[in-house]
């Protein structure tokens, strides 16, 4: 009977008291008929090589003096703390370490998918807050296990297009999120209604809404709190996501600051198009595009719109001047401020 001297010189117990334990191999020899018992893999990418990281009880014809006293329920929250321990590792190195497949497919199309997404910038200060595009391209499954290339373009300089030539992949840039699996499908619509719902009753308050004469909000970079003057009146808000800085620039939210100025806005998703619009300009701006119209003219932009873990941000400098508004900034603080007068 075949023992694990096959891969002891790969193998690292990760809890040795149990009878289901966590262990990598490098991918050639996950193929062996050994090891194809498995039933919670993790294929990754690491400093160039394939490997994958099983999670699960050992196979009955594996002599164990152990008992197997784990459930299937057990090792499949051990495995699921595994899962969202790889999506820090993409946070802290995209360029050397990402997440190929989880149980035989892309991520992007398993169960895990929202686990991923939304850890790998658990820790911050990694790739993804270098290049906030990034939470675009791993959306899609046909930037797996390429990270290192993704990176070197993207510290060149390169913008997601020019990216994906470099590259040789063609066509839209795919949110391979939305192949959702049956029993998702109603989540997302839901998700889809609640969003609709929300820019409609938008829409309604900015109808119905007086901009004060004299409006100035204060913000900081990091933060959601908002320090607003309203016609004389201080108070304080929040927003449901924080402004951050990139590159220089001060990127806010779509919603939550300009349509406090009255500013009526607009989103589709399908082309990934924001549009504002006031009684000084109209401007649509599409995520990552360089390209801006305003009223009807386009113009190239040094920072285009981003998205970053699925919300929408606006270079806050560009667009308020562009309809009508003052900002300054505080660069010992990181204090931006907008006004209206």
């Amino acid at each position: 009977m075949k023992k694990l001297s096959f891969i002891i010189m790969f193998c690292m117990f990760t809890f040795t008291l149990f009878s289901g334990s966590a262990f990598a191999m490098p991918i050639d020899e996950f193929d062996r008929d050994d090891v194809k018992s498995y039933e919670n893999t993790i294929t990754y990418k690491k400093h160039g090589n394939l490997y994958v990281t099983i999670f699960c009880r050992y196979p009955e014809e594996w002599d164990r003096t152990v008992l197997d006293d784990y459930s299937k329920e057990q090792i499949q929250e051990f495995f699921k703390g595994s899962v969202e321990t790889s999506a820090h590792e993409i946070g802290d190195d995209y360029a050397n370490y990402q997440i190929v497949k989880i149980n035989g497919v892309p991520w992007q199309n398993s169960p895990y998918r929202n686990l991923v997404y939304d850890n790998m910038d658990h820790y911050g200060g990694g790739d993804f807050d270098k290049y906030p595009e990034l939470y675009e391209i791993a959306k899609d499954k046909r930037f797996n296990g390429r990270g290192e290339e993704v990176i070197q373009l993207l510290s060149e300089g390169k913008s997601i297009d020019e990216v994906q030539k470099a590259m040789g992949i063609t066509g839209e840039l795919q949110n391979s999120l939305n192949e959702k699996i049956h029993e998702e499908n109603n989540i997302s619509k839901e998700s889809q209604e609640e969003e609709e719902n929300k820019e409609k009753e938008t829409k309604k308050d900015t109808n119905n809404y007086i901009t004060p004469e004299k409006l100035k909000i204060n913000m900081k970079a990091d933060s959601n709190k908002l320090s607003i003057s309203e016609d004389g009146t201080n108070y304080e808000d929040e927003l449901e996501i924080a402004p951050y800085i990139y590159d220089g620039t001060t990127y806010v939210p779509v919603r939550g600051i300009l349509d406090k100025f009255g500013v009526e806005i607009g989103w589709d998703g399908n082309t990934r198009e924001v549009s504002l619009s006031n009684d000084y300009a109209d401007i649509v701006l599409t995520a990552w595009n360089k390209t801006v119209q305003i009223n009807g003219e386009d113009i190239e932009v040094d920072k285009p719109a981003q998205i970053k873990k699925g919300s929408t941000y606006l270079p806050l400098r560009f667009v308020s001047e562009n309809l009508g508004y003052n900002v300054g900034w505080d660069s010992e603080t990181k204090t931006v401020y907008i006004k209206n007068y």
